[in-house]
């Protein structure tokens, strides 16, 4: 968890706008909440996941976005949050819809709708 947590830190710390550093941090942040749940610390891994999504939000990187939105979709399925998780596979499918991320949308299609099976909200 140490590297995650110093990339984070390395990207808050910095007072230069770098876009390679933003990016990087964004995506480990949202990876940190996936760890913080796996370690047991549910509520942590959400504040996390909610911190990352406003962060590649703010970042306007579509690759980034996509990224902390699987991330999040994974916390959220493990959590339990179905309406939450229904929001953002939302999000995600418009976001690997549009740019055309093929990995993105491979992930996301594994995150069941409410008592639909898989995904298959994609065009």
């Amino acid at each position: 968890m140490g590297l995650l947590t110093d990339s984070v830190s390395v990207r808050l710390s910095r007072k230069a706008n770098s876009p390679a550093l933003d990016h990087s941090a964004g995506t480990a942040s949202a990876a940190l909440g996936l760890v913080l749940y796996c370690l047991g610390f549910a509520d942590q891994a959400l504040a996390r996941s909610s911190s990352a999504i406003a962060e590649a939000r703010r970042l306007a990187h579509p690759p980034t976005l996509a990224s902390s939105l699987v991330c999040v979709a994974e916390v959220l399925s493990l959590v339990g949050d179905n309406a939450a998780l229904d929001e953002r596979v939302d999000e995600l499918a418009a976001v690997v819809s549009e740019q055309s991320f093929a990995l993105f949308r491979a992930q996301a299609m594994v995150f069941p709708r409410l008592g639909e099976g898989p995904i298959w909200r994609f065009s």
